[in-house]
């Protein structure tokens, strides 16, 4: 098992601890999701390597390199589909300020993944392989470093919410948790996300909770 693989472990285990544990995420429970994911990812990414490593005999590299593009494919889905999905919200009722918090989480994650496409061609040089596994790494930079990521807007058909559409008619209930009581915890009937949690910022909870009740 080289360094990059214990790397990968410890990095993403430290994740998960973090995603369960942190006093800041019990104050912003909207972090825990995306600390969730990237702490899988990096465990998974680094399974995947010892498993190469260890199995020599099977063609992992081509069920790696299609693996990893299936897993890419989802994420330029829903960047290109993000002008569309603000264009069917309709007007903007209410733009929200991104919180801090949510912007510089995008950047640690997005710097994480530009650390392991630098390892990976370091390491491997450019092949097809890595070609593949650089795809991957450009999407999820991409998606954690755009300025859309985290950015939420209150329009007329619902609520934009970095690049996707909820729409008013599919949110069954909402409430206000977190410090200062600033996280909106939705629930929705869409098959693909039950549940949502979007941060507000202490100033905007009275006009999206005006927004709400108007709506809902």
């Amino acid at each position: 098992m080289d360094w990059l693989t214990v790397l990968g472990m410890g990095a993403g285990v430290a994740m998960l601890m973090y995603a369960s544990r942190s006093k800041t995420i019990a104050k912003h429970p909207s972090q825990r999701g995306m600390f969730v994911g990237t702490g899988l990812a990096l465990l998974g990414c680094a399974a995947w390597i010892a498993f190469q490593r260890t199995a020599p005999q099977f063609d992992a590299d081509k069920l790696f390199t299609a693996a990893l593009i299936i897993l890419s494919v989802p994420l330029y889905v829903v960047m290109i589909g993000a002008p569309f999905a603000r264009k069917k919200g309709g007007a903007v009722l209410h733009d929200v300020r991104r919180p801090r918090s949510r912007r510089y989480s995008g950047y640690a994650t997005a710097a994480l993944f530009c650390f392991l496409a630098v390892v990976t061609v370091i390491q491997t040089g450019l092949n097809g392989n890595t070609i593949a596994q650089m795809a991957f790494y450009i999407s999820v930079v991409l998606y954690f470093a755009s300025p859309l990521f985290g950015k939420v807007e209150l329009r007329q058909e619902g609520i934009v919410d970095s690049y996707s559409l909820l729409r008013w008619k599919d949110i069954v209930s909402h409430q206000w948790m977190g410090e200062d009581e600033c996280d909106l915890i939705l629930t929705t009937k869409s098959l693909w996300r039950k549940n949502a949690t979007i941060v507000f910022a202490p100033d905007d909870k009275e006009t999206v909770e005006l927004i709400l009740k108007e709506h809902l």
